[in-house]
């Protein structure tokens, strides 16, 4: 008759070992994942109308660059009216996947109101690019200065 086998306590403790280990790393590189990517939260943009004409432009949204994904993202913002040659501080609530991590370009999507302040606003455009040095890390409450000189596309 054939003996039985009996496994040895301290191999199956090996093996749970060996599975809780790759779990605990399986689950770290996740946490990481997740932190590059979190929001960036109570951002203020300081945004000043100089767009030539002596318009008034309505700010809609802005968009920013996600260095890490290599795309843009975009928040939209409380349709602030910003006088010609007057600033004003525009808060999105967050930007998102962008904490921690540094933002190189950003640009507004504005509305261009007639010289005379009647009748409808042009149709919404992006502004030109703003640039922003590569270590410009965004970080809660970080500020971004943004001149309207000229609408884009």
């Amino acid at each position: 008759m054939p003996t039985p086998q009996i496994r040895s306590n301290s191999i199956m403790a090996g093996r749970a070992a060996t599975l809780a280990m790759a779990g605990a790393l399986a689950l770290s590189a996740c946490a990481s994942t997740a932190f590059a990517d979190q929001a960036c939260k109570h951002v203020k943009l300081h945004v000043t109308n100089q767009l030539e004409a002596s318009r008034a432009i309505t700010v809609l949204a802005v968009s920013y660059y996600d260095v890490e994904d290599h795309k843009w993202r975009t928040s939209k913002l409380a349709n602030d009216t910003v006088e010609i040659g007057r600033d004003k501080y525009l808060a999105p609530e967050v930007l998102e996947y962008v904490g921690n991590e540094p933002i190189e370009r950003m640009r507004l999507k504005i509305k261009v109101w007639p010289v005379d302040g009647h009748g409808p606003a042009n149709r919404a455009s992006w502004t030109n690019t703003v640039e922003f040095p590569s270590d410009n890390v965004c970080y809660s409450h970080k500020g971004y200065a943004i001149v309207v000189n000229s609408a884009g596309n």
